[in-house]
């Protein structure tokens, strides 16, 4: 014990008056400095650990009966859920938390209402069915967080606070349906899937926001890898084009990729920003090929089809130099914006007005 004091204490000493610590002490000095920063992290990573949970534990209690109404064996139950997905969706993406769930139901809240549509067009046939069960309480939604104040110039955040989350959900009783007979239930199926009504639906809808600028890049790598074009277009029914969608079971980006799917590509769904650093002209290895999101290296305008299929106004006059590419897609080369048609090829939204 005396020789451990000794050294200490040589270690500790000072050579010049004090003004520079011993090689024991500066060691000394480096372990405290060391501990004290990997405390603060394990304290970070909790504390990011614990916000998780949170947030998907507010993700179950809101959206765990939307999501399963969606697997459902019936499409009277998918129909049940209609309304209760419309509001969810819209309410969601007014809290920052819980936007990217909510980016992920309103891109499929067409499939309730497909659904809901199907069960209105073909009724059941009257039956001396059992009296139903009293019908659930409306959805009463807490009223989202106000918007931040914008902070004065000069403001330096040190660490972002956390964003708000909703209250938990109130007990509440599903929704319950009396399944029709099998000759009913596959009649509402069929006018839920006929390729015609989604045709209709699709061409009432506007274009993802993000459409104009991602569209035309993604079908110049599509076109480099080989990959039809038209497949762009997944990335609409996926997540309307919006990389921060995120699905209750984990599915990230505009394709929806699930955490292991996205390891068997070598990228990660924890980041939403994968592009290569490379610009290189020569396609790159890897993620470069699995995802279209590299930016264009040739041109921003796609190639016209072979045999594109014209595109008309609303009084039956071809529009010249528009191309179909997809079934209810136009794309105007003259100013790169794309356009919605309906299945016969006339233009649902006004034409160019140098046109």
């Amino acid at each position: 014990m005396a020789i451990a004091l000794l050294l200490l204490a040589s270690g500790c000493a000072t050579t010049d008056g004090g003004a520079t610590p011993g090689p024991i002490a500066t060691g000394w000095n480096r372990i405290c400095d060391w501990s004290a920063q990997t405390a603060d992290k394990v304290t970070r990573l909790v504390q990011d650990d614990d916000y998780r949970a949170e947030v998907m534990a507010s993700v179950r209690s809101w959206f765990s009966d939307v999501g399963e109404g969606l697997n459902a064996r019936s499409i009277e139950q998918i129909a049940a859920y209609a309304d209760e997905a419309r509001q969810l969706a819209a309410w969601a993406e007014q809290y920052e938390a819980l936007a990217p769930y909510g980016a992920w139901l309103a891109a499929r809240v067409d499939y309730y209402e497909a659904a809901q549509e199907a069960v209105e067009r073909v009724p059941a046939p009257p039956t001396a069915a059992p009296k139903p069960a009293p019908a659930p309480k409306p959805l009463v939604l807490p009223k989202p967080p106000p918007p931040k104040p914008p902070q004065p110039r000069g403001t330096i955040t040190v660490r972002a606070a956390r964003p708000t989350l909703p209250p938990p959900r109130p007990s509440h009783t599903p929704p319950r349906v009396t399944v029709p007979p099998p000759t009913v239930e596959n009649k509402r199926i069929e006018a839920a899937t006929q390729s015609d009504y989604w045709r209709r639906k699709v061409a009432t809808h506007p274009l993802p926001a993000r459409a104009n600028s991602l569209v035309p890049r993604m079908q110049v790598i599509f076109r480099e890898e080989q990959v039809p074009e038209a497949l762009v277009w997944v990335a609409e029914v996926e997540s309307r084009f919006n990389p921060e969608a995120r699905s209750p079971a984990g599915a990230a980006g505009i394709f929806q990729l699930m955490p292991a799917t996205a390891r068997s590509l070598g990228l990660s769904t924890a980041n939403p920003d994968q592009r290569p650093r490379s610009t290189s002209p020569v396609p790159s290895e890897g993620p470069a090929k699995l995802l279209p999101v590299r930016p264009p290296q040739v041109r921003t305008v796609p190639d016209p089809a072979p045999q594109p299929t014209r595109v008309f106004d609303a009084s039956g006059r071809p529009l010249v130099g528009m191309l179909r590419v997809a079934p209810n897609r136009a794309f105007d080369p003259a100013t790169g914006r794309y356009y919605r048609t309906t299945s016969a090829g006339k233009l649902v939204e006004p034409p160019p007005a140098d046109r």
